[in-house]
């Protein structure tokens, strides 16, 4: 039977038309498929009018009820695509898989667990509004089927990797992007804005003003210079940069040699799975590049070489937060 009663009416109608043939004429047709009608009605005298009804109610037919041989495709999963990390202000396009493929209704819907975080559109837009994580879900209209990620907003991120020039499978790759600084002194440290990090800053570090670059894996301390995790979060990573002479726009695309340079990631309170630490770099040793360098975020590449007992071919880019710096009088 029809799955759409809206559709049961073509039926209706061709019953009656077939029954009034049988009644006119003492006959009744085997089957209502065209082929049969056509040589029922030109075996008979019935009227051409008759004929053409006919035909065109056997057209309705077939058309308003293909769910008796195609019945539809039900959906019997969706699954969203991986997400990246977003900043504050990017956006990003999610893609919903639906199963099978050539499911007859493929139509779904999204939405947000928290939309002051990261909203969604109709289409699966996702915008970052404010740091923090969001659930996106995506729902099939027809079956209710659904899959759900989470998007994590951020103010800043640093991505630096190092690989062992002498053997590329040594390689340690490293992806900052958050944690709230706890226990800063403003009056000796940074202030940072909404206590994010990674942040810049534009302060003195002895050889005149320039740009210090920090971030951390999870939330830190700053205490006398050095990143404490706080509640004993390990793996924990770390990491520092001195750029001398990037304090405005006008570095914008100039490589820059970085003056001092630490990293760590620390398996736990007392060991180290990488550490690499300069507090005087050798020129041209480590190069950064701004790409950007606005009120609110600067943005830029680094790369170089370093070595301590084992050389490392470094690579990376950044995009971190503007933080005030209250200077020391």
């Amino acid at each position: 039977m029809c799955t759409n009663p809206t559709r049961c009416m073509p039926c209706i109608l061709m019953l009656a038309l077939l029954m009034s043939i049988q009644k006119n004429t003492g006959d009744f047709p085997t089957t209502a498929f065209i082929p049969s009608i056509l040589e029922f009605s030109m075996k008979r005298t019935t009227p051409l009018l008759s004929i053409a009804c006919t035909l065109a109610l056997s057209m309705v037919l077939l058309i308003g009820c293909t769910d008796i041989f195609h019945p539809p495709k039900k959906v019997t999963a969706v699954a969203i695509d991986q997400a990246r990390p977003l900043m504050v202000g990017e956006t990003s396009q999610l893609t919903a898989t639906i199963t099978p493929a050539d499911a007859t209704n493929k139509q779904v819907s999204w939405t947000s667990s928290n939309p002051d975080i990261a909203t969604v559109d109709s289409q699966g837009l996702v915008t970052a509004v404010s740091r923090g994580d969001a659930e996106i879900t995506v729902t099939a209209e027809s079956q209710d089927k659904s899959d759900s990620i989470l998007i994590t907003v951020h103010n800043g991120y640093v991505s630096i990797s190092f690989t062992n020039t002498s053997d590329p499978d040594d390689t340690y790759s490293f992806w900052l992007t958050s944690g709230p600084a706890q226990g800063s002194d403003p009056a000796r440290y940074t202030t940072f804005t909404e206590y994010e990090v990674p942040s810049h800053t534009i302060r003195d570090m002895g050889g005149g003003d320039g740009s210090h670059l920090l971030a951390s894996s999870s939330p830190m301390d700053e205490e006398y210079g050095e990143y404490i995790p706080s509640d004993g979060n390990y793996p924990f990573d770390s990491f520092v940069m001195y750029v001398p002479g990037a304090i405005n726009a006008s570095c914008i695309g100039i490589p820059l040699d970085a003056a001092r340079f630490t990293i760590s990631r620390r398996s736990d309170a007392l060991h180290y799975e990488f550490s690499a630490g300069y507090s005087s770099l050798p020129a041209q040793h480590l190069t950064v590049t701004f790409t950007e360098f606005g009120s609110d975020y600067v943005g830029g590449t680094i790369s170089g070489v370093i070595a301590n007992s084992t050389e490392y071919t470094v690579s990376g880019d950044f995009r971190v937060l503007r933080a005030l710096y209250n200077p020391v009088d």
